[in-house]
């Protein structure tokens, strides 16, 4: 294995060996004029890799998708230190998937050699968005764990050469949070008797929870929150 390749570079590179081997009683056909590509499987139960191969180049070998498949298949099995099974599916792609000792080496090698993660070919812009820790309820274990998968994701992405900037949302503005600091102080003033102050919500827990919280805290000192209301709103 070369530094910094990655396991879809190894594929595509056993795949030309394979292709290769296949090609090798077919003379009169030229090596460059063959179409050899790989993509990741769209069904994680078909394995890791595709190759649509036979399908793209049955013309030039004059032979039925199946059999090209089938003889590329037998080719590819022989490579049991890469692959946990190559199989085909109708009506012509070649499906590799990677062993488990494989994939646990690929990780040693790039761990001891200090080289983590290849760098994509073409880096992009990305803008990841994660979490919203909204102020107008209580937070929960779901925002904190969508906090460490968003962060963790980022790292990720950015190990790997993309552009990466985090937008974390904190909620702590908009119409939203606004509201909530009306609809506290209209109740604050109404558990003062104020007149005029009657209101319909729908979920009095973000209220109640400041009231007992901040307003009413046990055992402590009643923060004038009615004033600093007034002030903000």
């Amino acid at each position: 294995m070369k530094e910094n390749e990655t396991l879809k570079q190894i594929v595509l590179k056993t795949l030309e060996e394979g292709v290769n081997s296949l090609i090798s009683s077919f003379p009169e056909v030229e090596k460059e004029a063959f179409k050899i590509k790989i993509e990741y499987s769209r069904d994680e139960k078909f394995g890791d890799y595709s190759t649509s191969f036979a399908l793209e180049n049955s013309k030039l070998l004059k032979r039925n998708p199946i059999q090209v498949s089938k003889e590329l298949v037998e080719i590819l099995q022989k490579r049991t230190d890469l692959f946990e099974k190559v199989d085909f599916t109708p009506p012509g792609f070649v499906n590799f998937r990677i062993s488990t000792s494989f994939l646990l080496n690929y990780i040693e090698t790039s761990v001891l050699s200090g080289n983590y993660f290849p760098k994509v070919d073409l880096p992009l812009k990305i803008n990841l968005e994660f979490v919203s820790a909204n102020p107008t309820g209580p937070l929960n274990i779901v925002s904190a764990r969508a906090a460490a998968n968003g962060d963790t994701m980022a790292s990720l992405l950015k190990a790997i050469g993309h552009n990466v900037d985090k937008e974390f949302y904190i909620n702590d503005y908009g119409n939203q949070v606004f509201l909530l600091g009306v609809s506290t102080l209209v109740r604050i003033r109404e558990l003062k008797g104020e007149e005029g102050t009657q209101q319909e919500t729908t979920d009095d827990t973000p209220i109640e929870i400041i009231l007992e919280k901040i307003y009413y805290p046990p055992k402590g000192i009643e923060v004038n929150i009615l004033k600093i209301l007034q002030v903000v709103y």
